[in-house]
Order: structure tokens, then sequence, then C-alpha cells
């Protein structure tokens, strides 16, 4: 199970899903289970960045002013732009 990330197993355990494989295919992970076979997307750095600033609750303005960079470098870092 070293490609699942512990909050997807956490996912799984909530819902009493028993894992028996996995395995990698351009850019997602394939999981069987025993409630049938789930397709798990993963996230790249831009995708996570605006998943933590939205469950942190803050807007692209906010998040800058923190970071000490301007909005419209986080824009462009949000849109896979530049890292």
């Amino acid at each position: 199970m070293e490609s699942m990330k512990e909050n997807e197993l956490e996912v799984l355990d909530q819902y009493n899903i028993e894992v028996k494989s996995t395995r990698k295919i351009r850019g997602a992970i394939v999981c069987e289970t025993s409630q049938g076979t789930f397709l798990l997307k993963e996230m790249n750095f831009s995708e996570k960045l605006k998943a933590a600033r939205k469950k942190a609750k803050l807007s692209q303005e906010e998040l800058a002013q923190r970071a000490g960079i301007s909005t419209r470098t986080l824009q462009n870092y949000e849109l896979g732009k530049r890292y």
C-alpha cells in the first residue's frame, strides 16, 4: 500500500473498505477493494495548494500576503504556471 497516502486510507477505512491491491497508472491509483475497483486521482502541487488554501478558508489575496508573494504569483502557482 505504499502508493496510497494516509488520508486516502482513512477514507477507505471510514467506509469499511478492505484494500486488496493498488497500482499507479497515468497520474492515478487503481485500487482493488472488497467493494470493487476505485480510481483515485493523484493531485499535483497546484491542486494541493489550491485545496489547502480553500480548506483554510483563505482568499488568494490573504494567502499571498501571508506568504510574502504577490497575488499574481499565487494565482500562477495554482494554475500550474510556476513552481
